[in-house]
């Protein structure tokens, strides 16, 4: 057997194994997903973590516009109800 035939009858082993292992990492990943994709079917929710909302105090709008913006998209807040929630977390001197 000549040196090329050897590489060839190597490289079409290690083909073959790695060709096993990736068929079962996508049999893992292939569970992973259904199992996944069905808890979130049931459970629509993230995971709860407590966020402090912040308040505004009249300093630093754009800071707090940000801040309050981030919490909201993580709460998944639709934007109609956003400006009315926002209002509550205003200190009464920045509402007058």
């Amino acid at each position: 057997m000549d040196h090329l035939e050897e590489i060839v009858k190597f490289l079409s082993f290690n083909q073959s194994k790695l060709s096993t292992k990736f068929d079962f990492i996508l049999s893992q990943l292939s569970s992973l997903v259904v199992t996944t994709s069905s808890t979130s079917n049931s459970n629509q929710h993230k995971p709860y973590m407590k966020l402090d909302v912040p308040r505004f105090n009249g300093i630093d709008a754009m800071r707090w516009i940000f801040k309050i913006s981030q919490f909201f998209d993580y709460h998944g807040t639709p934007q109609f109800e956003r400006l009315s929630i926002a209002s509550f977390y205003m200190e009464w001197s920045t509402l007058s």
